[in-house]
């Protein structure tokens, strides 16, 4: 089946309509290594946010919950998967 847009544009193959940014594998991969991190103190960088290092204590496929120790308890932060620039394990 071959999809042809009204506007003359060249015909788009079905295979050509999935999204291309990350193979299915990959993004499984990180799932799976976010998910080893899971209770164990981490530091996340994400766009528009301060750096924050606390405990992993979630991960779904659209989002990571971080616990952070404020004043005599805790406080979780949602980070959108999209946002995330980078996690690293603390030692």
């Amino acid at each position: 089946m071959v999809i042809a847009p009204d506007n003359g544009a060249a015909p788009v193959q079905p295979e050509q309509l999935q999204q291309e940014s990350q193979p299915e594998e990959a993004i499984s991969a990180k799932l799976r290594e976010l998910r080893a991190l899971v209770g164990k103190s981490v530091t996340i960088t994400a766009a528009g946010v301060a750096t924050r290092t606390g405990i992993l204590q979630a991960v779904s496929e659209d989002h990571l919950t971080l616990s952070v120790a404020m004043g005599a308890g805790n406080i979780e932060y949602f980070y959108d998967m999209n946002s995330i620039q980078k996690v690293e394990a603390v030692r």
